[in-house]
């Protein structure tokens, strides 16, 4: 009898064990804000759709030189392909950066340069984004952004 007690704890204690181990591993899989505002521009550099649409939520409203995208099919079927093939050949480097967070809400808002050569044009841009960020089941999505 004080052997299955003590199997059944071990079985019950391992569970737990097991349950706050992959807890723990899939919070340090999830981004930060911080993070995922990079990963976005990784994507657009890498020119990667497949892992833009991982941190973009499928209703993102993109407001970008006075036009509104509302939706990432919408922005993929217009500007998406031509940021792409421009942040291939560009050097991004932030200047400024902030983050505030608020429970399941987070807004990151960069200041950076743009600079490179785009169809023989030597370019040397002051860029400014704003990602609106909701948490979810798989971590953060951007839902809004705002480039100028």
């Amino acid at each position: 009898m004080k052997n299955q007690s003590r199997f059944r704890f071990s079985i019950a204690a391992g569970l737990v064990l097991l349950m706050l181990t992959a807890s723990a591993m899939a919070g340090e899989e999830k981004l930060s804000p911080t993070q995922v505002a990079d990963f976005l521009h990784e994507a657009l550099t890498e020119s990667d759709q497949e892992k833009l649409f991982d941190v973009v939520a499928p209703d993102v409203l993109i407001f970008e030189a006075g036009g509104v995208e509302a939706s990432r099919e919408e922005y993929a079927s217009h500007h998406m392909h031509s940021d792409m093939k421009f942040m291939a050949t560009m050097t991004r480097t932030v200047i400024d950066r902030k983050v505030m967070r608020e429970g399941a809400m987070a807004v990151v808002t960069t200041q950076s340069t743009i600079s490179g050569i785009y169809n023989d044009n030597p370019l040397n841009l002051n860029s400014t984004e704003t990602l609106v960020m909701k948490m979810g089941q798989n971590g953060w999505q951007i839902h809004h952004i705002h480039w100028s």
